[in-house]
């Protein structure tokens, strides 16, 4: 059975002749289905002393994104915990940093912290936000500094449309 991310590029009523979502252009005469928020795990919960790089991931057709920083476990000394939102060159692969927010620096608590970019004026309660627009590439690196740090957390995400 085909997931959500499976149908973006089918045509429409192409899987299920019943779907009547709206169907947007693409700028290649191929075209996307219009979808509604999405959510996922980038990094599952687990105790890290380094620097994690994030994967690539597609942006289907949303404008913003939120990400769930879910700190459990802190040691070290002075150990701080930093996002890094990047765009990917569509040619090359690489990662350009589009946002980083200033660091948690000591103490970091374990609790959940919660960032938003997204083109206009959030009027919710978020750790940090920017407005901004999430490219069609992206993906979130985790920065980690201190001396003998270990920081265990969660990283999820919530594509906004």
């Amino acid at each position: 059975m085909p997931t959500q991310i499976d149908q973006i590029a089918a045509a429409p009523n192409e899987i299920n002749p019943m779907d009547v979502r709206p169907w947007n252009d693409d700028g290649t005469g191929q075209g996307q289905r219009q979808m509604g928020n999405i959510v996922g795990t980038l990094l599952a919960s687990a105790a890290r002393t380094t620097n994690t790089s994030g994967v690539a991931l597609a942006n289907p057709n949303h404008r913003g994104l939120i990400l769930y920083l879910n700190v459990t476990a802190v040691s070290g000394t002075a150990p701080t915990i930093q996002l890094r939102v990047n765009a990917i060159d569509p040619i090359t692969g690489t990662a350009f940093p589009i946002w980083t927010p200033a660091a948690l620096a000591p103490p970091v608590a374990a609790t959940e912290y919660v960032y938003a970019l997204y083109p206009s004026a959030l009027a919710e309660s978020f750790t940090v936000s920017l407005n901004g627009v999430l490219p069609r590439t992206w993906s979130v690196d985790v920065l980690i500094t201190g001396t003998t740090p270990s920081v265990t957390f969660s990283l999820g995400y919530s594509l906004l449309g």
